[in-house]
């Protein structure tokens, strides 16, 4: 579903907003996920709502061949979404010269979610030092991308200790910064879940592009 004016404000726009609601779905679907594009600072109109029955790499492969379909002449230089590694591949593949970059907001809430499924957040929530600690993960969003790592490790040698804090540090490590250890040599990781180019927002933020989907939540 697209108004034909908004499809050629998202055929013309750089930068498109997506986003997955699971709040008003009729029965027959799974999600509603719409397609945005950021017009004018926090104007962000929605151009396209599709209804899924999935969140598949398929499905949005699917989704996304109908969108082009709509628009042929989209060009989007940057597509915020969800970490969500299925949207992210869908939307890499459909445009390779975009950067699909993740929501700074659910960046976040990662955090804090790993916090609560460690037993950490009593501590969290009472520790001022822990909490503004922890918070210091996601923030790395904001140092320059190729001073990340570093800033993490630096970060990490920081950190108030905690029972469950080498946890904490090796789930954020392990998606956001660097993968595994893999044999061979002291220093060689296979990938991150989603690395550093994915979720750092300091180009982002000095050029006025949004960080979160936030504004088009449903």
């Amino acid at each position: 579903m697209g108004d034909l004016e908004l499809l050629d404000g998202l055929s013309r726009a750089t930068v498109w907003l997506a986003d997955g609601t699971f709040k008003v779905v009729p029965t027959l679907y799974f999600q509603l996920y719409s397609i945005h594009f950021q017009y004018s600072g926090a104007v962000n109109p929605a151009a396209v709502y599709c209804l899924l029955p999935n969140k598949t790499k398929d499905v949005y492969d699917r989704m996304l061949i109908e969108i082009i379909r709509l628009v042929p002449t989209c060009t989007p230089w940057i597509i915020l979404t969800d970490f969500e590694t299925a949207a992210m591949s869908s939307f890499r593949e459909a445009f390779p010269s975009a950067t699909i970059s993740g929501c700074y907001f659910h960046l976040c809430q990662s955090v804090l979610r790993k916090v609560n499924e460690l037993g950490m957040k009593v501590d969290y929530e009472s520790n001022d030092n822990l909490r503004i600690a922890v918070r210091c993960l996601a923030a790395l969003a904001h140092v320059p991308l190729a001073d990340v790592s570093e800033a993490f490790d630096l970060l990490a040698e920081s950190m108030p200790r905690h029972e469950k804090m080498d946890e904490l540090l090796s789930y954020f490590e392990h998606t956001y910064i660097r993968g595994r250890r893999v044999r061979g040599r002291e220093e060689n990781y296979a990938p991150a879940l989603f690395p550093t180019y994915t979720w750092n927002k300091f180009e982002s933020a000095t050029e006025g592009i949004a960080r979160t989907t936030n504004v088009v939540e449903g």
